[in-house]
């Protein structure tokens, strides 16, 4: 029953350490696609990237997601 939303946010050394598919996956739009800019960022790029645009979007990866 916690919503674990309300407790973590993405930051860039969360970012840094999963594999940058996982980081575009997160970033993908409706269309299931990252925007081409980011996929030519380098890593650590992509991962202050990353936290920046999901910052307060309650994005959580999918291990602290509650399963209903």
């Amino acid at each position: 029953g916690i919503d674990m939303a309300d407790h973590w946010q993405p930051t860039p050394a969360y970012f840094g350490k999963v594999k940058k598919s996982d980081t575009l996956a997160a970033l993908a739009g409706e269309d299931g696609k990252a925007p081409a800019e980011l996929t030519k960022l380098k890593r650590d790029q992509l991962a202050e990237e990353a936290a920046k645009r999901l910052a307060g979007s309650r994005w959580l990866p999918p291990t602290l997601r509650n399963v209903a």
